[in-house]
């Protein structure tokens, strides 16, 4: 059986070295620093349903984050190995890279959060961690608080990624509606036995599709397939 995962190619970015540094950011949230976003690209592993689908619906309440308090430092450990993962994964023959489905602005902001993990768990605090960051990477005391914010949003879950705004929030909840479910899932049985995940992309791409549900935008490869598996999916190599 084979998995899936949504996984970036090898970056060239600089890494952030560990300081000792010691202080408080006092994290005042009130500058937007504006980001671009991309279109992405597709990778699809094939699946099949089962006879029993499961159902699962996940939920994060952004704003609850105290955004001062780290976590625990093995929890950080796990997460920053998963972020690499997620950003240089290994082709299946173990040599190189393989391409990734990641938006240019998503890469980005998974980049800045390795390089503020990797500084926090060298053992630099916290707080310290994320200003060092958002030095290296020329931003201020906004970005070192968002970083902060979208790191142990990620710490905490993984499927939490730092989506550009709410489209992609939005979509993916509204992807549990009753109907759309409904909808969807039929859509995927008339592709036959095997099916891919960018068969969902595609169909939430649809304008017709987005403004009789309300989305602004389609879900990544990474998501469709997060969905099919809680719809009982399963993958098959081909």
């Amino acid at each position: 059986m084979a998995s899936s995962q949504d996984v970036s190619s090898p970056s060239t970015s600089k890494e952030v070295p560990p300081s000792s540094s010691h202080g408080n950011d006092p994290c005042h949230c009130t500058q937007a620093e504006d980001l671009e976003d991309t279109d992405n690209s597709e990778y699809s592993p094939q699946a099949h349903l089962l006879s029993s689908p499961s159902q699962s619906k996940h939920t994060f309440e952004w704003h609850s984050i105290d955004t001062r308090t780290a976590l625990q430092l093995d929890s950080a450990r796990v997460a920053l190995a998963d972020l690499k993962k997620l950003l240089h994964p290994h082709c299946p023959s173990g040599h190189g890279y393989k391409a990734t489905n990641l938006t240019s602005l998503l890469k980005k902001r998974l980049t800045w959060m390795e390089y503020f993990l990797r500084a926090f768990v060298k053992g630099t605090q916290w707080s310290a961690a994320s200003l060092q960051t958002a030095q290296f990477i020329g931003k201020g005391t906004y970005m070192s608080c968002k970083v902060r914010e979208w790191s142990k949003a990620y710490i905490l879950d993984h499927e939490n990624l730092p989506w550009s705004k709410h489209g992609e929030a939005w979509t993916k909840s509204q992807i549990n509606d009753e109907e759309l479910k409904d909808k969807l899932l039929t859509h995927l049985q008339s592709h036959g036995k095997y099916v891919t995940a960018s068969a969902i992309v595609n169909y939430l791409e649809r304008p017709e599709v987005q403004r009789r549900y309300k989305l602004s935008r389609t879900i990544t490869l990474q998501t469709a397939e997060r969905w099919m598996k809680a719809c009982g999916f399963r993958w098959t190599v081909s």
